[in-house]
């Protein structure tokens, strides 16, 4: 990988957010303390789908109010289940940062965690509109273990998890148009075509000609992509991916309460006691064990009252 030019990424004023429902907000409480452990200086958003508790200093909370107009966001409530509009408030959330005073906007899914500076992604989206990274960057074998080369074909080239853009003419042209199809079309229903709102990036490179491809073996580390990326403790306890420092790890699929197991949507990767990855996972838990996490009975409460679908 090209080394990232320090002077150029200093005064990139930069802003990270996510969403999550009051039932992920231990995850997305982890997800951003440990960007803001990277990155002390940028604004960190995290936009409440229904209730969530207070936030720690140096995290806004922001609402659906804030970022959907009105009678959008009616339509919106009756038409999707909790999910659904999690991901279809995605560029509703960007959008409103871009108003803002920053020159980028991270998004990263609340099942991340941050392990190091986002400095190689930032410096790529400097001389961009928008950065996609895709699910893997070489084939997966199609050996009957999932997930598998059509798994990849129902969900998307690239994952929903991350999402770059940077407050350009374009940037903002490509968030008004990822919004109108995600306010109609963002259900999960692969049949039909859609899978939340990663379809429709898809068809970013070819509509917006200032995408960019992160390629970072680093970034959006995931079960999807294990088979092609070696994870590793160096001797400083820095983990890295195919001789490359670890930026994020998207633990889609994880259950706390299954901690040797990678993802429920998959059975490719085995956690082998002691391997890196067993540690990866072990590290994981500790971080969302810091965070408080809400009751089963609040949750459930929560979702009564909003009358959300399953």
């Amino acid at each position: 990988m090209e080394p990232f030019d320090k002077s150029t990424i200093k005064n990139i004023r930069l802003s990270f957010c996510s969403i999550a429902s009051f039932s992920h907000y231990q995850q997305a409480l982890t997800s951003l303390l440990s960007l803001r452990d990277q990155h002390p200086n940028a604004v960190l958003s995290l936009l409440a789908i229904d209730l969530l508790p207070p936030l720690p200093d140096g995290i806004r909370a922001l609402s659906l109010a804030d970022c959907i107009p009105a009678a959008v966001l009616s339509a919106m409530r009756r038409r999707y289940s909790l999910a659904e509009l999690c991901f279809a408030a995605k560029p509703f959330l960007l959008a409103r940062i871009l108003d803002e005073t920053v020159d980028q906007a991270h998004y990263i899914d609340s099942d991340c965690l941050a392990f190091a500076r986002f400095d190689p992604m930032v410096q790529q989206l400097a001389n961009a509109d928008l950065l996609l990274t895709p699910h893997s960057l070489s084939p997966i074998p199609d050996d009957g273990m999932t997930p598998r080369p059509l798994t990849l074909l129902r969900s998307g080239v690239f994952n929903g998890g991350y999402l770059g853009v940077r407050n350009t003419v374009q940037g903002k042209a490509f968030l008004a148009w990822f919004s109108s199809m995600t306010q109609q079309y963002a259900y999960n229903a692969p049949k039909e075509g859609m899978c939340g709102d990663q379809r429709w990036l898809d068809l970013v490179p070819v509509l917006f000609p200032g995408t960019v491809i992160c390629r970072h073996p680093g970034a959006n580390v995931a079960y999807w992509n294990l088979h092609e990326r070696r994870l590793q403790v160096h001797h400083s306890g820095q983990l890295t991916v195919n001789d490359e420092p670890l930026l994020f790890f998207h633990f889609s699929g994880f259950d706390i309460k299954n901690p040797t197991e990678l993802s429920r949507y998959q059975n490719r990767h085995e956690v082998i006691a002691n391997a890196p990855l067993a540690a990866l996972l072990t590290l994981y838990c500790q971080h969302l064990n810091r965070q408080p996490c809400p009751t089963s009975d609040a949750v459930t409460s929560l979702r009564r009252r909003f009358k959300w679908r399953s």
